[in-house]
């Protein structure tokens, strides 16, 4: 990029081929917008670090079932997604896209879009910039 961007909120993995020492694991002038380090980045800064506290914005992917599935269908549904994605092929596959990948319960899965729901609605009500 001929250095027209002053800002972007983008995935790392698209992101990386444009960014200036991102694939030698140096983050320049460019932070990171979860609210703790990148596990295969772990230079990158945050936010929080170049002066932005508080502020998180991550990208996640999801498997969900319908409502009122049976709970004994939904956890081995999960069980079996966990368990693929600690497989050598899925790992190697993921790690090359520069996801990190946070498998857990169903539990931690409600929490998560439970506290992701509470965050944007939040900054939904709230100016965040403002143009002059």
């Amino acid at each position: 990029m001929p250095g027209n961007v002053n800002m972007m909120f983008d995935m790392l993995a698209t992101s990386l081929p444009i960014a200036p020492g991102a694939q030698n694991g140096q983050s320049g002038s460019s932070p990171w917008a979860a609210p703790s380090a990148s596990r295969r980045f772990p230079t990158f800064r945050t936010l929080a670090e170049a002066g932005v506290p508080g502020y998180r914005a991550v990208t996640f992917f999801g498997i969900v079932a319908p409502p009122l599935t049976p709970a004994v269908i939904a956890d081995k549904i999960n069980r079996d997604v966990v368990d693929s994605l600690k497989q050598p092929a899925a790992v190697e596959k993921i790690s090359a896209w520069a996801w990190d990948v946070a498998p857990g319960s169903r539990d931690e899965a409600a929490k998560f879009f439970a506290d992701e729901r509470e965050l944007w609605a939040r900054s939904s009500s709230a100016p965040m910039f403002r143009m002059q």
